[in-house]
């Protein structure tokens, strides 16, 4: 707690309530904090243990963490960026090599698209043997898998808890793609999933009072003296007023992917008038992945899905 305190850990990482919780538990004398501390927040502990390598300051004593394993969806992103790199450079060198079913009007050209992921589940099921399956993938879940294999994001949830399932859906791929399609994983991949990398938030009126963007967990401050019924958080932090025609644009990521405390971000509700605005998101995927998550994909809308934006 020593460290952290010095050091604002608990602020940066937005996670003020453990703070609180770790140090009325010290003072409680209370056992066994470290267990539901590392079950609900398990990347504070290379932070823990460096904490103690301070202390017993012994080069033999540091330790290396081991590289968690890559993640199948991670794997699965990046495949679907590679085949489609493929295909187009094969279709501008060999283009009699690539297979009509895998250039870009065929049914199994390469892309983020449910439907895509819809049909690989499929080819799954059909080339492997459900005695394979069972052994390669466990029975929960290839019955899970065979029970929802029409639905969405399938897929990314078998990828999710099981590795072996991405090999197995190249493989199938391959197949009807043929051998120039052939994949090598890479041994070390961060870990990635679609989520939105930068926000651009766009005033469109001028609020008289009222209505800014609060950052709680940012040291500067823009407005000062802010009171507002209903929402202490806007009190704390960084507020910025709503000007029209201005913007506020910040990132809810790391450059790593990791998600970004600091972007934690609210209204404040206008204390007179009314505030309109507008969002923008930049995606860290292709856009067809980002239409997906909000429903906006050109498969959903060709099921007639009806898409609701609150």
């Amino acid at each position: 707690m020593e460290d952290a305190e010095a050091d604002n850990f608990f602020w940066k990482h937005a996670d003020l309530e453990w703070s609180e919780w770790i140090n009325e538990n010290l003072k409680r004398g209370a056992n066994n904090m470290m267990i539901p501390l590392l079950e609900d927040k398990s990347y504070m502990l290379p932070y823990i243990v460096a904490s103690w390598e301070k202390r017993a300051q012994r080069p033999e004593l540091v330790y290396q963490f081991p590289k968690p394993p890559i993640s199948g969806i991670s794997q699965y992103f990046r495949w679907i960026r590679w085949a489609k790199e493929r295909v187009q450079l094969l279709m501008d060198t060999q283009l009699e090599a690539v297979p009509k079913c895998v250039r870009p009007e065929g049914q199994d050209y390469p892309t983020f698209y449910m439907s895509f992921q819809t049909r690989l589940v499929n080819y799954l099921l059909e080339d492997y043997s459900q005695e394979f399956l069972l052994e390669t993938i466990t029975e929960d879940l290839y019955k899970w898998l065979v029970e929802n294999k029409n639905n969405d994001d399938t897929l990314l949830e078998v990828l999710r808890n099981s590795q072996a399932a991405f090999d197995l859906v190249v493989k199938s791929w391959v197949k009807r793609a043929g051998d120039l399609f052939t994949y090598e994983k890479p041994k070390y991949l961060y870990h990635f999933e679609p989520n939105r990398f930068v926000t651009l938030f766009l005033y469109l009126n001028d609020c008289p009072e009222g209505g800014e963007t609060i950052f709680p967990y940012s040291n500067e401050r823009l407005v000062t003296g802010i009171e507002r019924e209903g929402m202490d958080e806007c009190s704390d932090g960084l507020a910025v007023p709503p000007v029209k025609l201005t913007a506020s644009l910040f990132y809810a990521q790391t450059p790593m992917n990791g998600l970004d405390p600091s972007s934690l971000h609210g209204g404040c509700p206008p204390a007179k008038g009314i505030k309109f605005g507008a969002n923008s998101f930049m995606w860290n995927a292709d856009a067809d992945e980002g239409a997906n998550a909000w429903g906006l994909s050109e498969d959903i809308k060709a099921r007639g899905n009806p898409v609701i934006l609150v």
